[in-house]
């Protein structure tokens, strides 16, 4: 699979959203750009205990002033998804995850080609 570069412009779409969730007291614990062999492209991947599905995520993006065009991609992951749920249990607590990279990993049954994580908490 030809995989495309994560580039800055995709780095700061996904901290805005990122920020607008924060603003809208949904937090997310997971927070990052993953290439997954499952998609062709990058997809934005977060999990908020605080956001129960797809619908609820753009109500809050929509209500924090995130348009529609300025959204990535985004895979909603539930807090008890064994993908979310081992990456928390390796990466949580670490105080300089900003920008770390991911490659070539299994995280519950998910493979990760390649990960630019903002947060894992």
């Amino acid at each position: 699979m030809d995989q495309t570069v994560l580039v800055n412009l995709d780095i700061d779409k996904g901290l805005r959203v990122i920020e607008a969730l924060d603003r809208e007291g949904c937090s997310p614990e997971v927070a990052m750009w993953a290439m997954l062999p499952q998609y062709e492209t990058w997809r934005f991947v977060l999990s908020s205990s605080k956001i129960a599905g797809y619908e609820e995520l753009v109500d809050h993006l929509r209500h924090a002033g995130v348009r529609f065009g300025s959204r990535p991609s985004i895979l909603l992951c539930q807090a008890n998804d064994p993908f979310i749920m081992e990456l928390r249990n390796k990466y949580a607590g670490q105080e300089e995850i900003l920008g770390h990279h991911l490659s070539s990993q299994y995280f519950g049954k998910q493979y990760i080609d390649e990960a630019y994580v903002y947060r894992i908490r």
